[in-house]
């Protein structure tokens, strides 16, 4: 029954997005993509294409565009990587970040870090779909260098796997990956990031920590998923502080705090040198 209702639902659905009319996502949900998709990039700046395997970040850029998965977010990280020159998409997953900041910036050098092996391949599929030369990194990202237990739920995809075992409930599969710093890593590779997404699904307190060099000599701004309070994110919060950032809430733009009662939606903030605070709201997000 459920795949004869989506059958009759698909034709004026995809009608729909030919026209660029978005369905409800009561409809959209059920109707998964599957395979090479072209999302319209904002300003003139062309088309991005990437794979779908009828996941949910995917299917919501197909039927939304370009900014259908966490718009205000990626409203922001589009403006942010227009000045960009290096890159860093930290937890990637299969990408959308990453890519999306090198189609408008194709002069920016983007690396993307997935520690995920069966989903870290699907980034390099993307590349190969979305013609942009994206490196691939599939290594953890945290304060240490070497390996580290991940805690990975399962599944095709899998958009909560952590190297904190109590940051999902439920069975988990604990395997070691490789693990490097954020200072480690640009020191070997010589790259000096200007941008830096950071989704590591509650150890956003450690990967601070160990970019404790980037953060006091380069001041990149950071698009963070902040989801914990626990020792380490107090000690990255006086680092940050240290390093003269301010917190900015990408729902309105202005200055916000990292308290520890974020409610779930609220938990996306623009970690901002405070010397560039202003005029990064004055340019406000794409």
């Amino acid at each position: 029954m459920k795949e004869l209702v989506r059958s009759l639902m698909r034709p004026p659905a995809l009608a729909m997005r030919a026209l660029s009319v978005t369905p409800p996502e009561t409809v959209f949900k059920h109707l998964h993509r599957s395979g090479p998709f072209d999302i319209r990039l904002p300003e003139g700046r062309g088309t991005l294409t990437l794979m779908s395997w009828g996941d949910r970040v995917e299917n919501e850029l197909f039927w939304r565009g370009w900014i259908g998965h966490e718009p205000e977010v990626m409203r922001w990280w589009g403006r942010l990587a227009l000045d960009a020159k290096t890159v860093l998409d930290i937890g990637a997953n299969t990408g959308c970040f990453a890519f999306t900041a090198k189609a408008l910036n194709p002069d920016a050098t983007v690396h993307a870090f997935e520690p995920v092996s069966r989903i870290a391949e699907r980034i390099g599929v993307n590349c190969e779909v979305s013609g942009l030369d994206v490196k691939v990194f599939q290594q953890a990202v945290a304060d240490e260098v070497g390996e580290v237990l991940i805690h990975d739920p399962g599944g095709a995809n899998a958009y909560s796997a952590s190297l904190d075992a109590n940051f999902l409930p439920g069975d988990k599969d604990s395997y070691p990956v490789p693990v490097v710093t954020v200072d480690d890593h640009c020191a070997r590779h010589g790259v000096e990031p200007d941008l830096i997404k950071v989704d590591v699904e509650g150890i956003e307190g450690r990967l601070l920590l160990g970019a404790r060099q980037t953060l006091l000599s380069l001041q990149p701004l950071i698009v963070c998923e902040w989801t914990r309070s626990s020792a380490e994110h107090a000690a990255a919060r006086d680092l940050l502080e240290e390093a003269g950032y301010v917190v900015i809430d990408p729902a309105t733009g202005g200055k916000t705090t990292l308290d520890a009662g974020r409610a779930y939606d609220d938990r996306n903030v623009i970690f901002c040198p405070a010397s560039r605070a202003d005029v990064l709201r004055s340019s406000g997000s794409l």
